[in-house]
């Protein structure tokens, strides 16, 4: 009964059916069942009790090693190595070790292709990304010859991450493809939700930003992400549901989606915190950090990183560690506080550290801004040339970036690196090649980065014509941006791109956007967005932090503005100017 309620995601059933199991066989004196104790473990992990799952773990490996059931016994150590990874990285290595020498000795076939995964997946977390990739690959072999597919759309899963960290997201969407494939061959719901919620980041993400990419529409990736939380709530995994509001929040941040992705990381906190998974809240207060630098807020930025690190620390993952402190120096720069930034920088890895996984690629790419910021170009560019070697993304031959590889951002950084050299030739190329791509990828702080650097190299070389259309772009993307965040988070972002840009005999920003928004101001169009969603004041309000009778405000302005007298006329000029959108 307990296996049937949990193949139906029936947990506490599971857990209830399972816990009078083992009652009963207390009651007959005969000895407990080691696989109902690891059944009852992965019925409260599913739940998110680890704190029980761990001790029914623990206690099945103890009866199976008594018994000895060495298959149950490899299968429960797999399962609480597996579940450490949330908290100890060392400590999940020794057991999912050992499960691998237990089983390979009992000649397991199955079981040593799934120790195989957790143990692949284990290494590329501690930075040895060549081991992961052959444990993966051993893998695939067995469950291949095996024809088993729920093992062949798990191992594809774990590929598909591997080349994701290796910075090769192109080549790691194909894996998870063809994982997703074989997931609906087998009706398989749950394992369903982490494959598909990393596959809708495949054009990238805040989590590795230096990985090349591909185009993939951003309401077409919020989707699928959404689609795998939607699933996830459903069968009621709160893992599941943590893995899916990373991963949105992950492909929502450097699209400008700040109200979002802040909502979206305090959720998945929140699911961390109740399944004490500390690598989930360093990897969603890493998004929230992501998300501040890219509005110039470094020090919100600087605030986020450190919590992460911290929590990195906890886990012990060296993944976690260099990406947070790449991450952390790249708010110290933000801030010219470039001795600490270079001080991070060199207790974390000494210059022969590889460029071959994200997190080296985070250390190495704050080393090239450092050097860009002490004006050095020369040792940027030679960064940043060994960065784009590794992801294999040159500059785009054709014009059409639909099927191409494509980095931004690091293409914006070569631009940069070019022009400060003095080749503004070829710098004005780079930076071309990052404004599009940003802009197919509705990248919109990264857009305006672009569009702020080519209208700086247009003015001093006297090419006014050009300098206006790429202060026009910058600016028309910053107001863009500016609708889609509440204003405390945006005012770094408009000083900074008003500071670097020339004067123009144009309306300012703001007043752009009242012409365009019929003299609606910023927060005006945020409640009539809000109300084109069909939110009450009370909601709006809720939304906005502010009181009702404020909102009751700003609906009578929008009113009088608008010349309209009732809500849906309101929501409907909403909807027709763009502004109903979730």
């Amino acid at each position: 009964a307990g296996e049937q309620a949990l193949a139906f995601f029936a947990t506490a059933a599971a857990i209830e059916h399972f816990s009078r199991a083992l009652n009963a066989a207390a009651q007959l004196g005969a000895p407990a069942e080691s696989t109902i104790y690891l059944a009852r473990g992965q019925a409260y992990e599913h739940l998110g009790d680890t704190s029980a799952a761990r001790m029914d773990y623990e206690q099945a490996i103890e009866l199976a090693h008594t018994h000895g059931n060495s298959q149950t016994e490899c299968n429960a150590l797999l399962a609480l190595g597996f579940l450490w990874i949330g908290q100890d990285y060392p400590r999940a290595g020794v057991l999912l070790q050992d499960a691998l020498d237990r089983a390979r000795a009992a000649q397991y076939a199955a079981l040593v292709a799934q120790t195989l995964n957790r143990l692949g997946n284990w290494h590329l977390m501690t930075d040895d990304p060549a081991r992961s990739v052959q444990y993966h690959r051993e893998a695939l072999a067995i469950v291949e010859e095996l024809g088993d597919p729920r093992g062949i759309a798990t191992t594809l899963d774990l590929l598909g991450i591997a080349h994701v960290l290796h910075g090769d997201m192109p080549t790691g969407a194909h894996y998870y493809e063809r994982a997703l494939e074989y997931w609906a061959r087998i009706n398989e719901r749950q394992w369903r939700i982490p494959t598909l919620a990393s596959f809708a980041t495949r054009g990238g993400n805040a989590l590795f930003p230096n990985a090349a990419c591909i185009y993939v529409s951003l309401e077409q990736a919020a989707h699928e992400a959404e689609d795998a939380l939607a699933l996830a709530r459903e069968i009621g995994w709160l893992n599941g549901e943590a893995t899916a509001l990373i991963w949105l929040s992950a492909l929502l941040s450097p699209r400008g989606e700040a109200i979002r992705t802040l909502d979206c990381t305090q959720q998945a906190i929140d699911v961390a915190i109740e399944l004490d998974h500390q690598l989930w809240i360093n990897s969603a207060q890493a998004i929230r950090g992501a998300t501040y630098l890219d509005l110039y807020a470094f020090a919100q930025a600087e605030l986020a990183f450190e919590d992460a690190l911290a929590h990195g620390h906890q886990v012990r993952s060296t993944f976690v560690i260099l990406t947070m402190k790449g991450y952390l120096a790249l708010a110290f720069i933000g801030q010219h506080r470039y001795a600490e930034a270079e001080a991070l920088l060199d207790a974390t890895a000494d210059l022969q550290l590889p460029f071959q996984t994200q997190a080296q690629q985070h250390i190495w790419y704050a080393r090239a801004r450092l050097a860009l910021a002490r004006l050095q170009p020369a040792e940027a560019l030679q960064i940043v040339d060994q960065m784009l070697a590794v992801i294999d993304a040159p500059l785009p031959t054709t014009a059409d970036l639909t099927g191409q590889r494509l980095a931004p951002r690091l293409w914006l950084l070569r631009g940069e690196a070019l022009v400060a050299s003095g080749n503004s030739q070829e710098g004005e190329q780079w930076l071309h090649a990052a404004a599009s791509a940003a802009t197919l990828l509705e990248a919109l702080p990264l857009m305006i980065q672009s569009q702020v650097s080519l209208a700086n190299l247009y003015r001093r070389r006297r090419k006014y014509e050009e300098e206006h259309a790429a202060a026009h772009a910058a600016r028309t993307a910053l107001a863009a941006l500016v609708f889609r965040s509440p204003s405390e988070l945006y005012q770094g972002l408009i000083q900074h791109v008003e500071h670097l840009l020339p004067p123009l005999r144009t309306p300012t920003t703001r007043r752009v956007m009242r012409q365009q928004y019929a003299g609606l101001s910023a927060r005006e169009c945020e409640v009539a967005g809000l109300i084109a969603q069909g939110k009450s004041n009370r909601q709006i309000a809720l939304t906005l932090f502010v009181s009702e009778r404020t909102i009751e405000k700003h609906i009578e302005n929008i009113m009088g503005k608008l010349a309209v007298d009732a809500r849906t006329q309101i929501a409907v000029w909403a909807a027709e100017h763009g502004l109903g959108t979730a």
